[in-house]
């Protein structure tokens, strides 16, 4: 059983069954394509950003 996770309503990835089978049940969702249009990239030079504003807040 796969279940879309990360980022709110699971825009980032897959959360699988903690075990060999459900590496593999994820891992052939994702080279079959399975919801592929519900997973976003992941913009880590946003979230970079808006990481570092959060902690420049924190010590003004």
């Amino acid at each position: 059983m796969a279940i879309l996770v990360c980022g709110g309503a699971g825009k980032y990835g897959l959360l699988v069954e903690n075990s060999v089978g459900g590496l593999v049940q994820g891992l052939r969702s994702i080279a079959n394509k399975e919801n592929i249009d519900i997973i976003e990239k992941f913009d880590y030079n946003q979230y970079n950003l808006k990481a570092m504003e959060t902690f420049y807040n924190c010590i003004k």
